[in-house]
């Protein structure tokens, strides 16, 4: 199975930030080996991106403000 334990808080936020950031890196690695064995080079920042237009953004705050309570 290969797991490790962490032990975490979500009331005091213990060990939170490190967990994440531990999952983000073993999720890289994973990625970056599996690349490499399918001889597909490794790159970053390379593909689609998200973006977004302020105007859209600030329409959906708007509706999400009188939609409240």
């Amino acid at each position: 199975m290969q797991a490790e334990f962490w032990a975490v808080s979500s009331k005091t936020g213990e060990n939170i930030q490190g967990f994440f950031f531990r999952v983000a890196a073993l999720a890289f690695e994973s990625c970056v080996l599996k690349d490499l064995e399918n001889g597909t080079p490794a790159s970053i920042g390379q593909g689609n991106s998200i973006k977004s237009h302020r105007a859209n953004l600030k329409a959906a705050e708007q509706d999400t403000k009188t939609r409240c309570c």
